[in-house]
């Protein structure tokens, strides 16, 4: 299809003019098709005019308790409620199979506005649809693309996400620039409980994640002479210079891991200094993630013990501030509540 014609705001964008030295940039549309969580408020009730006091909280208990509620449906029922919920819609599905299957370029980056392959299931992802992730994974166990890269945010922290295998990552998160998920002093510390407990999902527990303010990057680095024109492309001796000693260590670190015939790139996660607080490698060539294990190895609600026990701490939360909102902005009689003085405000004015 014509990008005008298409029903949603999906895009695929190609780079370069040799296949060795080509990337194929696939934007997903993981909004205007997409299925409600099993377990979340209303969209009428998140568009609604008036400020409702603790939406947020509520939507990320509602996600916790769907995820904990799937793991034992599936165990003690053999059925998951999300079963047969999609994503992206069938149309953009046949257009992510043709995008795949026909494409020769080194590598592939995939761009998903949530994350993909994440554990965690406190934030909206791929995870709360097992069909549509499944059905990706097959996709791309039998399309076999090349350099496979996922790019991903919406969750207001960095981190990096492996594959089968630790060393393998094929996922970047970053987000955001403006703002982040420990900004607020409470919930932020809450939050980063949350992200240290759920960490199978990064090659590590400890230095995968960045939860202050930073923005990613991708650097690609082609081996010498591998265009269709035999032009260097990794850059000369005077540009390698002006990368300084940082860019020569990445650019060596490469060349370490995928040799010398290989194309690689660099993922990268910067702070608000320009520093690298997050960085990977990842290879040209089929990957070699079995992406159907990971499908399965990635299942939300995997620990319900733990998610019982967080979803009565959030619970508990969320019925604090609840209390504190309702007793500090409602009368003394208790005749009002905290929506109808936000309405009766409105009126007023």
């Amino acid at each position: 299809n014509n990008a005008s014609q298409r029903d949603g705001l999906y895009a695929a964008h190609t780079y370069g003019s040799h296949p060795s030295k080509r990337v194929k940039i696939i934007l997903l549309d993981t909004r205007t098709h997409r299925d409600e969580f099993a377990m979340t408020l209303p969209q009428w009730i998140l568009r609604l005019p008036i400020r409702i006091p603790l939406l947020g909280p509520i939507n990320t208990l509602l996600r916790l308790l769907a995820a904990a509620g799937r793991t034992v449906a599936s165990k003690a029922f053999g059925f998951d409620i999300q079963e047969g919920k999609d994503i992206l819609g069938e149309e953009q599905w046949r257009w992510l199979q043709d995008q795949l299957e026909h494409s020769d370029a080194a590598f592939h980056v995939i761009v998903s506005s949530i994350q993909v392959w994440t554990s965690n299931p406190f934030v909206e992802s791929w995870g709360h649809f097992p069909s549509a992730r499944k059905r990706l994974a097959t996709l791309l166990q039998h399309s076999k693309p090349r350099g496979v890269v996922f790019i991903s945010g919406d969750v207001h922290f960095a981190e990096l996400i492996a594959g089968t295998a630790p060393q393998d990552v094929v996922e970047l998160t970053s987000s955001g620039m403006t703002h982040f998920a420990r900004g607020t002093p409470f919930i932020g510390w809450a939050i980063g409980q949350v992200i240290k407990h759920f960490h199978s999902h990064r090659p590590n527990a400890t230095d995968t994640f960045a939860t202050g303010l930073n923005f990613g990057a991708m650097k690609f680095y082609w081996p010498d002479g591998g265009g269709s024109d035999g032009e260097e492309e990794s850059g000369s001796a005077d540009e390698r210079e002006e990368d300084g000693e940082e860019e020569t260590g990445l650019r060596a670190l490469a060349s370490s891991i995928c040799g010398d015939h290989l194309a690689s790139v660099s993922l990268r996660v910067y702070d608000r200094n320009a520093s690298v607080v997050l960085s990977s490698t990842t290879c040209s060539g089929v990957s070699g993630t079995d992406w159907l294990a990971l499908h399965r190895e990635r299942r939300l609600g995997a620990e319900p013990a733990t998610l019982a026990a967080l979803a009565a701490l959030v619970t508990s939360l969320v019925l604090l501030i609840a209390g504190t909102i309702y007793f500090r902005c409602c009368s003394p009689t208790g005749a009002s509540s905290p929506l109808t003085i936000r309405r009766s405000k409105d009126k007023k004015e």
